[in-house]
């Protein structure tokens, strides 16, 4: 299974899909691979989404795109 069957190829927070034209997706750890995050951890976001979530991680958690802490053992503390 790849990345787009996951998210059905849209942006996990403004809706964009891949009909839009010029869209990048990226993938996104809502948990930072430094502080544990893995491949469940991950959503596809568009560019520009990707970019506001990097720089507004108060707000991004809010909406469930940004986890602070760690994951030790499979377990977020």
């Amino acid at each position: 299974m790849g990345l787009f069957d996951l998210w059905d190829k849209e942006c996990a927070r403004c809706g964009k899909n891949d009909m839009y034209p010029n869209i990048t997706f990226h993938k996104h750890h809502v948990l930072k691979k430094s502080h544990g995050g893995d491949d469940s951890d991950i959503v596809l976001l568009c560019s520009e989404c990707h970019f506001w979530v990097e720089a507004n991680p108060k707000k991004a958690k809010k909406l469930g795109l940004w986890v602070e802490g760690y994951k030790v053992d499979g377990s977020l503390v």
